[in-house]
């Protein structure tokens, strides 16, 4: 079995480096997008109502992803910056943490979706009455499994912070392989396939939109009990045994909620704005609706693969000052966001060229594939800076600098994206692109503001350990 990779190794030149932790998380994220597509397509070929009955929800469970992985961010940057020190049984104390996290959060995270979250949240967003049933139904059947992904994010931020991105690939991959194939026998009713010549009858059980949340499901429970395994296995850089392991340690689990909860938040406070600005996009109809939802799937083109370098750049910066050199941990974040502005550049030149043809492929609605591609070509022109804050993002998160970036994501929304929304679509109906315009307003601010930060270089004095 192979050994994680050694990140304070100094013989190892800084692209291999950043490339070990990189070239995984493109694959995972690839597999993510290629399966975003897949369930963006199968659900859109139904009909435009089942686009829009799962667009509806994307909003509320983007918020509760997003403040989970904000937390579980805390146990990534809280053991590489110990593995950096060489503080080995703190470190195995971050896994125990975790593992007591997953219980207690995920627990809560089911009881929110089943029993609050899928009753009400479609009656307040004023959706039409012809998706209520199949949004409301899809939300509930995702509840179930909402400890499943807790599991599987916390333990794929704690092998990323041990240097090990292969096996959270793995993982993810795993999940969308599943999610893929539960989706196909869920979503489709029985029916003949012809394949080279040849006819035979595929099962199907026909669910439609409610198919497409068991499968999710289903992937969800698959990848989180593998991700379980390799985080205790015994190879590992920290290594605990799984009996007594979710048992807490309470001072240091307050230290990594302190890390954590700024990114949380940020994810709260941002992912909200969306659930309000798609509440604009309901009352202007089921179609600008879908043509949201579909640019959203379209444009994880461009940021998703650029994720990698932020994930790598937290993990490099907490680990090199943990070990105490903030040269090198300067020298690799110049480097991830170098080589981010240069993959970012390729894949929104792409965006922008082929948007009618990406959008097509997700749904046949010509008046769909109009709007959804105007709006994939404003955000092309910010991706750039998309970039920067990301990876600038990533290197603040590792030195345990959250607020900063945090601040400027909560004040983008609130004080730019939402505003100017409410500006462009209700005074100047400008319709999808007065939520477009606007988001790429603040990737431009965003970027601007952290690098002013990266470069005066206060955030390597900001771990409070």
């Amino acid at each position: 079995m192979s050994k994680q990779l050694n990140i304070l190794d100094r013989s190892i030149p800084a692209r291999t480096l950043i490339f070990s932790l990189v070239l995984p998380s493109f694959i995972e994220e690839f597999m993510q997008i290629l399966t975003m597509y897949v369930d963006t397509a199968m659900v859109g070929h139904i009909s435009v109502n089942a686009a829009a009955a799962v667009a509806l929800n994307n909003p509320i469970v983007n918020l509760t992803n997003g403040f989970n992985y904000g937390l579980a961010l805390g146990f990534s940057v809280m053991i590489a910056r110990l593995i950096g020190e060489n503080n080995m049984e703190e470190a195995r104390n971050v896994i125990r943490n975790a593992m007591f996290h997953v219980l207690w959060f995920g627990s809560l995270l089911v009881v929110l979706y089943v029993f609050i979250v899928s009753p009400n949240y479609i009656h307040w967003m004023k959706a039409d009455p012809e998706i209520w049933e199949e949004s409301s139904g899809y939300l509930r059947i995702l509840g179930y499994s909402r400890i499943c992904l807790v599991m599987l994010s916390c333990c794929c931020n704690l092998m990323r912070g041990m240097g090990d991105t292969k096996h959270p690939m793995v993982c993810n991959v795993t999940h969308n392989v599943v999610n893929l194939v539960f989706n196909y026998i869920l979503i489709y009713p029985t029916r003949t396939i012809v394949l080279f010549g040849s006819s035979f009858t595929m099962y199907g059980a026909g669910k439609g939109v409610l198919g497409a949340a068991m499968g999710t499901s289903i992937a969800n429970l698959c990848s989180a009990l593998l991700s379980l395994y390799y985080v205790f296995r015994k190879t590992n850089t920290v290594h605990v045994p799984f009996r007594g392991c979710w048992v807490p340690h309470r001072q240091q689990l307050s230290r990594i909620y302190i890390l954590g909860f700024p990114i949380a938040l940020e994810r709260l406070v941002i992912n909200s704005g969306q659930v309000v600005t798609t509440r604009m996009l309901t009352s202007l109809g089921t179609n600008v609706l879908s043509a949201h939802n579909i640019a959203n799937t379209a444009e994880s083109m461009c940021y998703m693969p650029v994720n990698g370098f932020g994930v790598a750049a937290t993990t490099l910066v907490a680990q090199w000052l943990g070990a105490g050199d903030q040269h090198r941990a300067v020298e690799l974040g110049n480097k991830c966001i170098k080589y981010a502005c240069v993959t970012m550049a390729v894949c929104a030149t792409t965006m922008f060229i082929f948007a009618k043809q990406i959008i097509g492929i997700l749904i046949p609605d010509p008046t769909v594939i109009m709007m959804a591609s105007g709006a994939l070509r404003i955000q092309a022109c910010a991706e750039i800076c998309v970039a920067i804050a990301m990876t600038t993002g990533g290197i603040l998160r590792g030195a345990g600098d959250t607020n900063f970036s945090s601040i400027m994501a909560i004040a983008g929304m609130w004080c730019v994206r939402v505003p100017l929304a409410v500006i462009l679509i209700y005074g100047f109906h400008f319709g999808l692109n007065g939520v477009w315009l606007p988001m790429a307003l603040d990737w431009v601010v965003r970027s601007i503001l952290t690098t002013i930060r990266f470069k005066r270089g206060n955030w390597k004095k900001a771990w409070r350990g």
